[in-house]
């Protein structure tokens, strides 16, 4: 297995340093087939939580230790940063030659977020033309980040022994995760709604066609729920953790499920099932309102613009319970979107979480098919019909 992917292309590795974990990815293109050469996941004690040095220490090694005992080919490597350290605001700018929309977006920027936003560290997405009054006007997304961020992230990479190639932006790199199949010029219109659930927060990416239209992120996440579950049954948070774990497998083996509980009035309220339902409601009401405002927001800036359906990622989204949860809430449909869908696993090991949907590693494989653009447009040429090939892509 070693020769195989001998003269085909690699590319970078992508590292995803989670709250709980960390994650490494690599995949390559051979003929016309992209598969997953190596992979690695390192869980991170919580005895680490409260101190920030032990644990950088202890990821540093880590990593080390997953770059020698894996099959990783070089040093470069593509990371992203979370949604919680970007400074990330819509705006609304004049309709202004290109070559002054940069100097605009920069400016706009440093009044929004009061620091200066020198170099790259300003990402502008436009988003499109709004009516503002009697004026048209560009919707603008600007995404800054403090310069003394990436220093330590950059400071962190050289530690690890790792070649930084790319900084990503966390919103970017999820919504590519659903990027990659908006192939067909029916695509160009086609209401994106991509939402990660992870364990500090949630990002929400609106996009129509290939291009992002808005992005925010809430503070609530899976510990926010877990909490909630474990203040009401008064229990550790390891041990609410895995009662929701349980939870979750125990309703979604159930005959029938849980709608059809409900739906007859037979459904058991002394339940662990309906108890973990019950304490994580709250939470789960208040960020489907946030993500309910998000959506609304868009529907008004961008007439016309309305789902059918939201595609969930990130650790929660492995949570048939929580799916439901935030279906039901939104009155929408809500699928766990697999983000190695259509990709060649076989000679990576993801251990267990091969036997499931994968969801947590949708950050990490967003970052991965950043290069993957031509080689996809190559494997779909075949089977896609009136493809859209004009090689545009989100700028990250």
């Amino acid at each position: 297995m070693a020769g195989l992917f001998l003269g085909n292309r690699t590319w970078p590795i992508a590292l995803d340093m989670g709250t709980e974990s960390v994650r490494m990815l690599q995949l390559a293109e051979s003929g016309e087939v992209m598969r997953a050469v190596a992979c690695a996941k390192w869980q991170v004690p919580e005895s680490l939580a409260d101190d920030p040095a032990a644990r950088r220490e202890a990821m540093v090694q880590s990593v080390q230790e997953m770059l020698k005992a894996g099959r990783f080919r070089g040093r470069r490597v593509v990371t992203a940063l979370s949604s919680d350290v970007l400074h990330i605001k819509n705006v609304r700018l004049p309709q202004v030659p290109p070559e002054e929309m940069d100097l605009a977006a920069r400016a706009e920027a440093e009044e929004r977020f009061g620091f200066p936003v020198p170099g790259n560290l300003l990402n502008t997405i436009q988003a499109g033309q709004v009516r503002s009054g009697n004026e048209v006007r560009n919707e603008v997304i600007l995404m800054a980040v403090q310069e003394q961020v990436v220093d330590e992230r950059l400071a962190l990479l050289e530690d690890m022994g790792l070649e930084p190639e790319h900084i990503e932006a966390e919103p970017v790199a999820l919504f590519r995760v659903l990027e990659r199949y908006l192939r067909r010029r029916s695509d160009e219109d086609a209401v994106s709604v991509a939402i990660d659930i992870g364990v500090r927060g949630t990002c929400v990416v609106v996009a129509r066609g290939r291009n992002i239209v808005f992005t925010k992120f809430i503070a609530i996440g899976g510990r926010r729920m877990t909490d909630a579950v474990a203040r009401q049954l008064n229990l550790e948070y390891d041990d609410a953790r895995q009662i929701r774990q349980r939870a979750s497998e125990w309703e979604s083996q159930s005959p029938g499920g849980r709608r059809d509980g409900d739906r007859d009035g037979t459904r058991d309220r002394t339940s662990v099932g309906w108890t973990v339902r019950d304490a994580m409601r709250t939470e789960v009401e208040t960020l489907c309102s946030e993500i309910a405002l998000c959506l609304r927001y868009c529907s008004v800036t961008f007439r016309g613009l309305r789902p059918d359906r939201i595609a969930l990622t990130g650790g929660e989204a492995c949570d048939p319970m929580t799916v439901e949860m935030i279906g039901d809430q939104l009155n929408m449909e809500c699928v766990a979107n697999q983000p190695l869908r259509n990709i060649d696993t076989s000679a990576a090991d993801f251990g267990a979480d091969r036997r499931g949907l994968m969801t947590d590693w949708a950050l990490c494989s967003g970052m991965a098919f950043r290069h993957t653009g031509f080689a996809l447009e190559r494997t779909n040429k075949s089977n896609r019909q009136g493809a859209d090939r004009d090689g545009r892509r989100l700028s990250a």
